[in-house]
């Protein structure tokens, strides 16, 4: 992508500067844009935890019977309902403004992307019946716009990558040079995992009980 945007961005630049400068401000706009929508896109999606959060309870809620119970004598029910229908909505909400800042960041790299082919398809007609520029080199021309701007674009979304495959380098190693204690908090960890393994685990069950109905199997 980087060579061959070299490449077709010199051949247009000794036809006109203007063109190459105007497809690159395009690129480079839609890439903003593609920025700002995924960052709203993360905004937004935190807000979804804790309706999420909410819907999680409600289903584990219902599946208990004591919980059922409890809900059937307070005549919970249609509070419940509507609780968990208040979520749902809300993460509806929350997706649909998602989808839309994609949209509209779409329609406008379309209005950009159609803006600028009509602009330099108008120069180029120009040349042409100025006398400056054959059919066959407007042809070519054309086509140039079309491959430098995929090109130049494909560049910017690399780089774009690049940066984000470095934060994640860069986090990965900040986490391994922590100490182990660090990086697991309360966790087993490597020693008290080996004196485990080496001097094997005793579990006692007090005061545990378990049966099938009257009859008693564990007590």
């Amino acid at each position: 992508a980087g060579l061959g945007s070299l490449w077709y961005g010199a051949v247009l630049f000794k036809v006109s500067p203007w063109i190459v400068l105007l497809l690159m401000g395009t690129v480079l706009l839609s890439s903003l844009l593609l920025k700002k929508v995924r960052k709203f896109h993360e905004e937004y999606s935190k807000r979804l935890y804790d309706s999420a959060k909410e819907i999680a309870y409600i289903n584990r809620q219902a599946m208990e019977r004591n919980a059922g119970k409890d809900i059937r004598i307070y005549q919970m029910q249609k509070w419940l309902l509507s609780r968990y229908h208040g979520a749902l909505e809300k993460q509806d909400k929350i997706y649909h403004a998602i989808h839309k800042k994609y949209f509209e960041r779409t329609v406008l790299e379309t209005l950009m992307t159609y803006a600028t082919e009509v602009l330099s398809c108008g120069y180029f007609v120009w040349l042409l019946y100025g006398g400056v520029m054959t059919v066959s080199q407007l042809v070519l021309y054309m086509n140039l716009v079309l491959v430098f701007s995929g090109q130049f674009s494909g560049l910017v979304h690399g780089i774009t990558d690049l940066n984000v495959i470095n934060s994640a380098i860069i986090n990965i190693r900040t986490f391994l040079a922590l100490p182990e204690q660090d990086r697991w908090g309360n966790g087993v960890g490597k020693e008290r995992l080996e004196k485990l393994h080496c001097g094997g685990v005793e579990i006692t069950f007090d005061h545990v009980s378990f049966g099938y109905g009257d009859q008693l199997v564990l007590d």
